[in-house]
């Protein structure tokens, strides 16, 4: 082989080298971008409460089914001042983060399903902390299209294949040594109240007595019957 024609073979294989080259690092590229996880998802996203009770949707002729409802519920009418009592009266809860939103998928995890299945219009949620600092406490409302959605709903959020989320900055713990939630609803909604010690190493030797007291008054009820 002459020597141009070495020359030439040498320039081909360096131009393939670089093309190789050149598609690995797009595939490599490629295949981290699949794996990159999502913006939407952070460390707050899978948390559940250690412990939940459920109470079954209680029915009202007038919230039952919602081709009755006047309309979507507003912020104003759901978050009022911003203040909660709690249930003994003893302690008061101030909102630090409100969420109003008809993408219900992005205010769960794990039961995204149920809510597609209920036909969610909207979710609401807000996080209060005690003026003693000494627990914060997640209140939402699910807007669904019956009682009989409702019903199913609470029962999957009862189960444990997922929860809510708390909203996105929220920092509501993973492990916790005690915290509870009680999800119950009425008419087409469902409701969910769930307090947790700011403190996570804090134990309670009775969870359900100390939810009892010290929980927040469920501020939905009153504001959904309140519209017809």
């Amino acid at each position: 082989m002459s020597s141009f024609g070495r020359v030439a073979a040498l320039v081909v294989a360096l131009a393939l080298a670089v093309t190789g080259c050149q598609t690995e690092i797009r595939h490599t590229k490629i295949r981290k971008s699949r794996v990159t996880p999502s913006p939407h998802v952070t460390w707050t996203s899978r948390v559940r409460p250690v412990e939940l009770e459920g109470r079954p949707v209680a029915g009202d002729r007038k919230l039952d089914t919602r081709s009755a409802k006047p309309g979507d519920l507003t912020e104003k009418e759901l978050f009022g001042d911003g203040t909660l009592r709690s249930l003994s009266g003893s302690l008061t809860y101030r909102r630090v983060e409100q969420h109003l939103t008809s993408f219900c998928r992005d205010a769960v995890w794990g039961v995204e399903r149920a809510l597609l299945d209920a036909d969610c219009e909207q979710v609401a949620r807000a996080v209060y902390l005690s003026d003693d600092r000494r627990y914060q406490a997640l209140a939402a409302v699910i807007d669904v299209r019956d009682r009989n959605a409702a019903e199913r709903l609470r029962a999957a959020l009862d189960g444990r294949a997922g929860f809510l989320s708390p909203m996105r900055g929220t920092r509501f713990h993973h492990a916790v040594r005690w915290d509870r939630a009680r999800v119950t609803g009425v008419g087409h909604y469902v409701t969910v109240t769930w307090l947790q010690p700011v403190d996570a190493a804090r134990t309670s030797p009775d969870g359900a007595a100390e939810f009892a007291r010290n929980a927040p008054r469920d501020p939905w009820t009153r504001v959904l019957r309140a519209r017809y």
